[in-house]
């Protein structure tokens, strides 16, 4: 009975001392070059990671939250370490998107909270210094319950993100501007798009200063690119009705292509299969290399950022065995 009591606890502490892995990588002409950081000891728990910038110092860094516990800390991206710049144990617990955006142009981003069962929503500043939140715009009540894509874009060249909003139950979009105060107005009011869009990304077909828009959908297996002119028009540029329909990660970037209009990158966790493509401004996708069919196959989070001095975008990844389960709890839904 002692022995089994003995290997009993050994397992429970080896279950207990179980973490996840995080790893991040530079990118050149769509292939995975250096590592510049392997973390096998991250927090096996986070659901939600963010690219966010902290410092101004043109490297980007990371916010990271539980909702089940009700924990969030941020990491500055320093020498290839993660540096601890904020930690709260008693964070709120019904946030279900976080959105990093530099409304003032500063080169550092703020971080904007959404809550859709309440329609809140809080906008706040990372004090990296004295390691708090600082509290810049709240709003109790009164945001669209639906919304469920928020991208941070630049659609008037003044070098500020504004806030494109899609919502999937009416098809409906919207375009908000941020003032110096938080507060926000809508420049512009979109009906009629497609209600089943996954993935809504930023990309640069004109190379004007303006943001547009790459959007995949899934289960059909289609992939359209739109440009936005001055006046706001979304403008059709390239449907693409025959696309893999099992990508479930895809981030956009410069991954070293040497396009002007940035390049794509998509992962299928199930076969572990992965592709880079570059962009052209026509909005084709131009394959750069073999599919990788060795990638391995339970990256939970994929994330592109810069983050290296070199001009080309990184990959960060993250594996945790309880996210499938994590998100399921959270929003509802398997993650794909």
């Amino acid at each position: 009975m002692k022995k089994y009591f003995i290997i009993a606890s050994m397992l429970i502490i080896a279950t207990l001392l179980i973490s996840a892995t995080g790893e991040i990588y530079e990118t050149f002409q769509g292939k995975n070059s250096t590592n510049l950081m392997r973390n096998s000891t991250f927090r096996d728990n986070w659901t939600m990671f963010v690219k966010v910038n902290l410092n101004n110092d043109g490297i980007d860094d990371f916010f990271m939250y539980d909702p089940i516990i009700g924990e969030a800390e941020a990491y500055i991206f320093k020498n290839n370490k993660l540096e601890q710049v904020y930690a709260n144990k008693s964070f709120r617990k019904t946030w279900r998107t976080i959105i990093p955006i530099d409304f003032k142009a500063t080169g550092t981003d703020a971080l904007m909270f959404y809550d859709p069962v309440a329609g809140a929503a809080e906008l706040y500043n990372i004090d990296i210094t004295k390691k708090q939140l600082v509290l810049i715009k709240k709003w109790d009540t009164g945001w669209r319950k639906n919304w469920k894509t928020f991208l941070a874009i630049d659609v008037d060249k003044d070098f500020t993100h504004e806030l494109f909003l899609y919502d999937p139950i009416t098809g409906e979009a919207e375009i908000l501007k941020f003032k110096p105060d938080g507060n926000v107005t809508s420049l512009r009011k979109y009906t009629g798009f497609r209600k089943n869009w996954q993935n809504i990304m930023e990309v640069n077909l004109n190379n004007d200063g303006i943001g547009d828009l790459f959007l995949y959908d899934p289960s059909a297996g289609v992939g359209e690119f739109y440009t936005l002119n001055e006046k706001l028009d979304l403008v059709l540029v390239k449907s693409n009705p025959s696309f893999r329909k099992n990508w479930r990660h895809i981030v956009t970037g410069d991954f070293g292509s040497g396009s002007k209009n940035g390049d794509v990158f998509m992962y299928d966790p199930v076969t572990g299969e992965a592709e880079f493509y570059r962009i052209t401004a026509k909005g084709d996708l131009q394959k750069l290399n073999q599919t990788q069919a060795t990638f391995r196959k339970n990256w939970s989070v994929i994330l592109s950022g810069k983050f290296s001095p070199k001009p080309s975008y990184g990959l960060f990844f993250y594996d945790s065995s309880k996210y499938v389960a994590n998100y399921k709890t959270i929003f509802g839904v398997n993650p794909w």
